[in-house]
């Protein structure tokens, strides 16, 4: 049975069809940021700048709950390790990874390995989860960053002895695969310098790695670690934005405002419509046919 869709619909969907595909097209490397549209409007978009929080502020409990530690001891080691505080000596390892570490999580396109999928990509902006768990209940707003871009604004941002990771999270069954084993001889001189060594070896199975039932999130991240007390980094994000998505139920009172931004900072912007259960991501300002209908 062949279903005809009213002639306004089937305009509207080709359109946005085609600007998705004069948009993404482009590039392979996009990021999407979800948000709400408080935040994104009175703070990222005022200030062009992301914030990464602590570690302890996600809402995984396998990140934010408190770490303890192992210690592989010689022999030789073991009198001087009785004499230590062993509480205190794995809070001030925590401390060091753990309040240290600033990150902000994005998500990418996902693979569909479905032979019976109409698309081979389901696009990051356009899955309903994420705008309902992270994009105020479809109200906020998803930005698109180009990721080469914006690492290189955070690598720019922090001085060469700054530690930064950026990296796809993985996804695993074993609850047991973090690396909390050090060993004591590594830190008994010099703590800082032990924990980083460990880091260094290990930071995808510490801060890359989640249980499978967040898989499909399919996480990007990047952490960074400073000494910032405030427990925040700030980056400029600048030119790496390329697209504002508004979730289906934003605030159109609010469209002028994203409008305006847009058009001075040469961003595109389109809304998701849902139409048949289907997520369309239609036009709401694109620069190229705004000049071009001048």
């Amino acid at each position: 049975m062949i279903v005809s869709l009213p002639k306004n619909i089937m305009l509207l969907y080709l359109k946005g069809v085609i600007f998705i595909l004069d948009i993404y097209r482009a590039q392979e490397n996009y990021l999407y940021h979800f948000t709400s549209s408080d935040t994104c409007i009175s703070y990222i978009l005022r200030d062009q700048k992301l914030r990464l929080s602590s570690i302890n502020k996600t809402n995984d409990p396998r990140e934010n709950k408190e770490w303890y530690f192992g210690f592989g001891i010689a022999e030789e080691e073991i009198e001087l390790f009785e004499h230590m505080d062993s509480l205190n000596l794995n809070k001030q390892i925590n401390e060091l990874l753990k309040e240290d570490a600033k990150l902000i999580c994005f998500t990418k396109d996902k693979n569909v390995y479905d032979p019976n999928a109409i698309n081979e990509v389901i696009k990051g902006c356009l899955r309903p989860r994420m705008w309902a768990q992270y994009g105020d209940s479809h109200k906020g707003i998803c930005l698109v960053f180009d990721q080469n871009k914006l690492e290189s604004k955070i690598s720019n941002t922090f001085n060469s002895d700054v530690r930064f990771f950026g990296e796809n999270v993985q996804y695993s069954t074993d609850f047991h695969n973090l690396r909390l084993n050090i060993k004591f001889n590594s830190i008994k001189d010099d703590l800082e310098a032990g924990v980083y060594n460990h880091l260094s070896s290990y930071y995808k199975d510490l801060f890359f790695e989640k249980f499978i039932d967040w898989q499909d999130e399919t996480e990007f991240r990047w952490v960074v670690f400073t000494k910032n007390e405030s427990g925040f980094e700030y980056v400029d994000y600048q030119d790496s934005l390329v697209h504002i998505v508004l979730g289906a139920d934003f605030n159109d009172a609010y469209l002028p405002l994203i409008k305006s931004y847009c058009e001075k900072f040469k961003v595109h912007c389109s809304k998701i419509n849902w139409h048949n259960g289907i997520p369309l991501d239609m036009p709401i300002y694109d620069e190229c046919t705004v000049e071009n209908s001048e």
